[in-house]
């Protein structure tokens, strides 16, 4: 089941799994020092989540599309179409272009896969397209369907930053917090 739960509401979730909740109310211990407990666990939480974004399994995560957020154009090479991403985008993990006939996972540029693509003969075609995240935010897509039309990029599911407010994921995610 997907989540969406607030920082606060996080914050519970982490400081329970970590066996730091619930605090005991049957004695009284008084310090003139203290560590700010929630800023420490608030730190380690974000980190975590964003750790969970950039390399946890598809099916953790609750993937957002990006489509209409992307820009896009055809490539100078003719076969393939470049995609910038929105900031947001953690990790980008499929994409579709109108015309294809299947969604393309999304690969690194040392993948066999991606090599293949140096040459519009290696590319996999319109029926086993390929998706190859790039430095600075870009996503280049072989093959294109069309060097006729415009490139429309229909489905870009990407894992999304929602920032330090909010956590989506899938609920299976929370068993990977570890207790101290």
């Amino acid at each position: 089941m997907m989540l969406e739960l607030s920082k606060a509401e996080m914050l519970a979730q982490w400081m329970l799994r970590r066996h730091l909740e619930p605090v005991r109310t049957d004695c009284l211990v008084e310090r003139d020092d203290a560590v700010d407990l929630e800023a420490v666990c608030a730190m380690e939480m974000r980190a975590w989540y964003l750790e969970l974004l950039a390399t946890a399994p598809t099916e953790l995560l609750a993937p957002t599309d990006v489509a209409a957020e992307c820009d896009c154009e055809a490539s100078a090479d003719g076969y393939s179409v470049d995609v910038w991403l929105p900031e947001s985008v953690v990790r980008p993990l499929s994409a579709r272009l109108a015309g294809w006939g299947r969604s393309a996972s999304v690969v690194g540029p040392d993948d066999p896969s991606a090599r293949l693509c140096a040459t519009r003969f290696g590319a996999g075609g319109v029926a086993e397209p390929v998706a190859v995240a790039e430095a600075g935010g870009r996503l280049r897509l072989y093959s294109r369907p069309s060097t006729r039309r415009t490139p429309v990029v229909e489905s870009l599911l990407a894992a999304v930053d929602t920032g330090p407010e909010r956590y989506r994921f899938d609920e299976r995610a929370l068993s990977l917090i570890k207790p101290v």
